[in-house]
């Protein structure tokens, strides 16, 4: 059974030098270690069962509503280069280290995709010099959304969002990769949704890896045998799933997508000690009362 984690964007600003001060707000729904987390971020509008939702915005040290980041860097360009920044939980006190629990190996996953998709990191800050710090590369003149992925021991799991800009973004039309095979390195994954995707249902989807025509096995990259990060074109949305412990060469996910539209399956699995990532594009349809949800699930 798939349990949800909603988290509701209250406001993203600009505060002078540079700082971007991002609040939330969320459900409390706890979430599994094996299944997907959906994070759907909302507008402002329709927030009213929030807790949160009426709480004001507040500098820097005062108590606010929602967990929020300050991007510690004056600016960004190309090249590999340190990302700092502090967590504020809902009391106004930053978050270190030790008010974060463990999930899936880590205190903490960063994940950081350019607004066209060209680009996708899954990485881990660490603690050092009262900052969360973690390595970047950035391409020059684009835009990207970074989502730290979090659970404190104050208030629960959640997920961050925040934009990262370099220079002046240019135009740039989505990377849209719609095979059902995909090959990188001489690994290919295969997806297989056999029931295709709707909005408002679990959806079921299998990858299969293999390499020179023989199926092998993922290895157990961060205490699962993959991940799977599922991206639309509304960057609110946010699914973080993971697969069932099921023990074949198979890895079994399920999702639930609040919302039709087109979306980017950012699958990463592990080989021979080398992580790759596979995008995959797919439609989500609009879900119907025909669909049978009481029919047993094979994860």
């Amino acid at each position: 059974m798939n349990k949800q984690i909603i988290i509701g964007v209250l406001a993203v600003i600009l505060i002078g030098g540079g700082a971007y001060y991002f609040t939330s707000s969320k459900s409390n729904v706890a979430s599994d270690g094996h299944t997907d987390h959906t994070h759907e971020q909302e507008d402002m509008a329709g927030m009213e069962g929030m807790d949160h939702s009426k709480m004001p915005m507040m500098a820097s040290g005062a108590t606010l509503a929602g967990t929020r980041i300050n991007i510690k860097n004056q600016s960004f360009k190309s090249g590999s280069q340190n990302l700092s920044f502090e967590l504020f939980g809902q009391d106004g006190h930053a978050f270190d280290e030790s008010l974060l629990k463990i999930t899936h190996e880590k205190k903490m996953h960063f994940i950081l995709v350019s607004n066209d998709f060209s680009n996708y990191q899954h990485l881990h800050p660490e603690f050092k010099n009262n900052l969360w710090q973690v390595d970047v590369a950035l391409d020059a003149n684009t835009g990207y959304q970074a989502y730290v992925d979090i659970d404190s021991n104050e208030d629960g799991a959640e997920t961050l969002r925040v934009p990262v800009i370099v220079g002046t973004p240019a135009a740039k039309s989505k990377v849209s990769q719609r095979e059902t095979t995909l090959s990188k390195d001489g690994v290919s994954i295969k997806m297989d949704a056999p029931k295709g995707f709707l909005s408002g249902h679990e959806n079921e989807v299998t990858f299969t890896l293999s390499q020179n025509g023989k199926t092998i096995n993922p290895e157990n990259y961060l205490g699962a045998k993959g991940h799977v990060v599922a991206l639309g074109d509304d960057p609110n949305t946010f699914i973080h799933g993971h697969p069932s412990e099921d023990g074949d060469s198979e890895a079994h996910f399920a999702f639930t997508f609040e919302k039709t539209g087109t979306y980017t399956l950012f699958a990463q699995f592990q080989v021979g000690g080398v992580v790759r990532t596979y995008p995959f594009t797919v439609s989500v349809a609009e879900g119907n009362s025909t669909v049978d949800e009481s029919q047993p699930h094979d994860h």
